[in-house]
């Protein structure tokens, strides 16, 4: 644990920092940190102070005793005279903090008085930092909290080694806990008493974050357009990618990476399978699932044909790592493996898997393996439910692994195998174990992000949600997710800031390791699952546009041809190749340059990552640019396992300031383009090109519907031809005229262009026309009913205008006169065609409704128009 730091009483670290430095390495436990804060670099002496600063003194110029410990500030540590007020370096004149630490058994420290703040309220924090760190490391800057009785209750740590020899502005957002009534900063030479450097703090401030009612507000800190603003070709970068992987005769150092071998299983694999290599330089036979199904995915993502890629079929293939452990089928990251110890790697592979299958579907062998994973999960279930703190699941002994380190996100992916089992083979045992993890994540206080299998929570909250009508909160999700750190795994999340002029927002991977250590994998992956969500949940659409498009371009930095040679670690086998669609593993902030791109391999081992360079499909199959640069058109479809039926969907987000005419091309069919953020059709009947206008700092996710198709409601979900275009928008009615945005739009070019009383074409008015599914600009769409007696039998035969999906009752009476009661003869729906068709309908009276044949005064019939 970490002792609080009090005010009056600073105190002696116990624990020194350890750094997780990647998912590669072997987990470990962090001690220090409470949690992290949001990290972001800003660029070198702005010297800003947050608008509307709470912070007294935030300058360090205000000395009012004369004892060189400027105001609302105290020494503190073992030794003191590591503490100084200098003027030697500055942001703002005169002064600085500095601790000056050469004695590797003693410790300095500046704290603060203590400031009042509000509980559970989000605040920014700001200050300029630079260091030189010569022995073992960290320091750190931390925020404490306090209660209203001045007890520590916890705190947040900042913790810095190495070399940053300029002045770094920092900004991090942060929620105070519910009981706080105060906080203060410290300012110390060490998570242990051996560190030993230099660093210096100034220009501190802190105000009340404005963005604390956004849906993410860590993204709403995002700024709208990357710096650079380099959208790569993702779809040049993976089709070379995949090329490469797949080539057996290329030759050079390392290379090919390819190799294929036959394989003999004891789950009943026999035949032909293929390798790559973890990294470039791995020896053959080191190879991975995440390397192979990855790449095989990632092919297909890429528009690769990966059942017969060069003569081979690498789906099939990939059936060589579904291993059988005690009975249960699971698709695991080694070939025979009995599990690894940790979920994300049990679990993920599988998910690829399912990936897999989803795109070629029809295999009996594919089918009948994917059911034994989500059978051998639901197995797990009993021991998992409620039980999620633990590292991994033991199919050997039927019971959780408990390692130094948690990963409770697990229940996540296996939600998300149960639901996509569910989807395929329709057994509700599935769909009562994704609810049951759900519903038990969506109950939960702590944030259980460890690597990558969270990233299917907001995805699939937004999917049950929308199918379903679960209320899973994509919210939580997401916000665990965007943060600059995760409970189950403190320092690791999104990364946020500008890290030597190259914006890194939104990348994956640890926040606090380098001040910064993003992770090519996971940044894919994130984009990859999480992209959808917009469709299901079109509210996220603005802010997870704003994250993808960073994602887009500052993903840039995972490859060879984004820096210079000297900050990056594997130039020399690149430039020695001239490859350079291997991604490298990672991106530090505080690396051997700011940035560096690297990886945790060890020489000769290169640091680019065939585990994680697959990934660039998913960035092929989301991003395509538009006309105007730094609009992208992001594939709401192509990245998603199993989905239901759709129209081409498509979110596009406006980072500028100003509205934004994009050009889409619809192709020569005539369409509508619909927005499902506004719930409104922007564009109808249109071909070709189509101009669609976006908002400042606003998205739309278009959906492409065929013009011919019809439209129909079902509750809030609207649907062209039967196909879902909007699972919640049906309904809104902005002007309350009775007459839905989208019929008025569809119509009449506005949701509030309609009166409701006017006279449509065909004579009815609009609300009529809405409510009997009439198309109101067109004279033969009509509601009328003949009768006639048929041939032979002499029945009377009524028929109507009927549109399907929609409910009638024919009534009939005896007598026609001014207060005739009609009576129900029968009540029916309109099936014959889809939903939203006009069709006729016909009912013959053969008297058994009607109580017998007419009368002398002969039989009266109406139609009635009931529903929806």
């Amino acid at each position: 644990m970490m002792l609080p730091i009090h005010c009056r009483k600073p105190i002696l670290p116990l624990l020194r920092r350890v750094f997780r430095r990647s998912e590669r390495s072997a987990p470990s436990i962090f001690a220090l940190l409470t949690a992290i804060l949001f990290l972001s670099g800003g660029p070198p002496l702005s010297a800003g102070l947050l608008p509307a600063n709470l912070w007294p003194n935030p300058t360090l110029e205000l000395e009012s005793n004369g004892d060189g410990v400027p105001d609302f500030w105290n020494k503190g540590g073992s030794d003191t005279t590591i503490d100084l007020w200098t003027s030697a370096l500055w942001v703002s004149p005169t002064h600085s903090f500095q601790l000056n630490d050469t004695n590797a058994n003693a410790y300095g420290e500046w704290y603060s008085n203590l400031l009042n703040v509000d509980g559970g309220a989000a605040y920014q924090f700001r200050y300029n930092l630079r260091y030189i760190v010569t022995n073992v490391g960290p320091m750190r800057v931390s925020v404490n909290f306090y209660n209203s009785s001045s007890t520590y209750i916890s705190g947040l740590s900042y913790t810095f080694s190495g070399m940053q020899d300029s002045w770094e502005e920092l900004t991090q957002q942060f929620t105070t806990p519910a009981s706080a009534a105060a906080l203060g900063l410290t300012f110390t030479s060490g998570g242990g008493l051996e560190v030993t450097g230099q660093a210096w703090l100034d220009d501190i401030s802190l105000a009340l974050a404005t963005n604390a009612g956004s849906l993410v507000p860590y993204l709403e800190s995002f700024p709208p357009l990357p710096i650079p603003l380099v959208i790569r070709d993702w779809q040049q970068t993976a089709t070379d990618y995949h090329q490469l992987a797949f080539n057996s005769s290329i030759t050079g150092p390392f290379l090919p990476l390819l190799y294929q071998y036959t394989a003999n299983t004891a789950a009943g694999y026999s035949g032909p399978a293929f390798g790559l290599p973890s990294y470039v330089g791995n020896p053959a036979g080191t190879g991975e699932a995440l390397s192979v199904l990855g790449a095989t995915l990632g092919g297909t993502l890429a528009g690769l044909n990966m059942a017969s890629l060069n003569g081979v079929d690498r789906v099939q293939q990939c059936e060589a790592f579904y291993s059988v452990v005690n009975g249960h089928g699971l698709v695991l990251n080694n070939l025979n493996s009995q599990g690894s110890g940790s979920a994300w790697y049990d679990i993920f592979p599988s998910a690829l898997f399912y990936q897999i299958g989803s795109r070629y579907p029809g295999r009996a062998t594919y089918q009948t393996e994917m059911r034994a994973i989500a059978d051998s999960w639901l197995a797990a279930l009993p021991s998992l439910s409620n039980n999620w703190e633990h590292t991994d699941f033991n199919f050997q002994t039927m019971t959780t692994v408990t390692g130094s380190w948690i990963e409770p996100d697990m229940a996540a992916g296996i939600a998300w195998l149960e639901y996509m089992a569910y989807v395929q083979f329709q057994d509700p045992t599935y769909l009562a174990a994704a609810d049951t993890c759900m519903t038990q994540m969506n109950t939960r206080a702590t944030d259980p992000l460890y690597e990558v299998l969270e990233f299917f929570g907001p995805l699939l909250a937004a999917r049950m949600d929308a199918e379903l009508g679960r209320n899973y909160s994509t919210s939580k999700h997401l916000n665990w997710i965007f943060n600059a750190s995760s409970d189950a795994r403190p320092g690791w999340g999104c990364e946020s800031g500008q890290w030597g002029g190259y914006d890194a927002y939104g990348l994956i991977g640890s926040t606090t390791d380098s001040s910064g250590y993003a992770f090519s994998m996971n940044t894919y992956a994130a984009a990859g699952i999480i992209a959808p969500v917009a469709r299901y949940q079109p509210q996220y659409a603005r802010l997870l546009g704003r994250w993808l498009l960073h994602v887009a371009a500052n993903a840039n930095l995972f490859y060879a041809d984004t820096l210079p040679t000297n900050m990056q670690s594997s130039a020399a086998w690149v430039g020695q190749t001239g490859l350079d669609s291997v991604s490298y593993e990672g991106v530090r902030n505080l690396g051997v340059t700011t940035p560096y791109a690297t990886g945790d391999a060890t020489a000769p081992i290169q640091d680019l990552n065939p585990y994680g360079a697959w990934g660039s499909g998913w960035m092929a199959a989301l991003f395509r640019t538009s006309n105007v640069p730094g609009i992208l058109q992001i594939d709401c479809l192509a990245s998603e396992a199993f989905p239901p039926a759709a129209e081409p969907t498509h979110l596009l987000y406006n980072p500028y300031a100003v509205a934004q005419q994009v050009i889409i091309n619809v192709g020569a069919n005539t369409n509508h383009l619909y927005d499902a953020v506004a719930g409104i059709f922007v564009a109808t009947n249109v071909t070709g090109n189509a101009s669609v206008t976006i908002a400042p700092d606003a998205a739309v996710v278009l959906v492409q519907c065929p013009a011919t198709g019809a439209i129909s409601q079902a509750g809030q979900k609207l649907l062209v031809g039967g196909v879902v275009i909007d699972y919640w928008n049906a309904t809104r009615d902005t002007d309350g005229d009775g007459l839905p945005d989208w019929w008025e739009s569809r119509y009449f070019g506005s949701p509030t262009n309609a009166l409701p009383q006017a006279v449509a074409a065909n004579g009815f008015n609009n609300l009529q026309c809405y409510w009997l599914g009439l198309d109101p600009t067109n004279p033969r769409s009509t509601f009328k009913a003949q009768a006639i007696s048929q041939p032979v039998t002499g029945y009377p035969q009524i028929s109507w205008n009927s549109v399907g999906g929609k409910t009638y009752t024919v009534e009939y009476a005896n007598q026609l006169g001014l207060h005739t009661a009609f009576t129900p003869a029968v009540t029916v729906t309109e099936t014959n065609v889809p939903a939203g068709v006009e069709s006729m309908h016909t009912f013959v009276d053969n008297y058994a409704l009607t109580g017998g044949p007419p009368g002398a005064k002969g039989r009266y019939y109406r139609v009635r128009w009931d529903a929806p």
